[in-house]
């Protein structure tokens, strides 16, 4: 009864300890929808889920660098990476609504520095994620 318990109890304890990982960006159709809904608020373009995604490698590369971010906060951000690296770069709007400029920025920086292979991944808006890669799922 004693070791039962004290099993039970170790098993309590390390299920509190570990860390979830509640923040790991969905990329399904629905969330994506959820924010094509919304996409007028968010800024003055429009980003479609990119194919890049469907590829498992850079899929998983892609939303691992994003992660590795873990950015919070209520700004609107949008975020790019380099497919073949996964070298993240990003833009905080200046106001709750961006810019056609803010929200080409971090692909432009991406294009200057490696001329391809650049792609939306992700972008926050009012504290929640959005991702923009179609996943190898769907």
């Amino acid at each position: 009864m004693m070791r039962k318990l004290a099993v039970i109890l170790s098993t309590i304890v390390l299920a509190y300890s570990v860390p979830a990982k509640a923040d790991r960006l969905v990329c399904s159709q629905s969330e994506h929808l959820r924010y094509m809904k919304m996409v007028g608020e968010v800024g003055e373009m429009g980003i479609d889920r990119d194919p890049v995604g469907e590829d498992v490698a850079a899929f998983e590369r892609l939303t691992a660098a994003y992660e590795t971010l873990n950015p919070k906060g209520p700004k609107t951000s949008l975020f790019v990476a380099y497919v073949p690296t996964g070298q993240i770069y990003s833009k905080v709007c200046a106001q709750e609504r961006c810019t056609m400029e803010e929200m080409a920025a971090p692909e432009q920086s991406c294009l200057i520095d490696h001329m391809n292979q650049c792609s939306y991944i992700a972008l926050r808006f009012r504290g929640e994620e959005f991702c923009l890669l179609r996943s190898p799922q769907n």
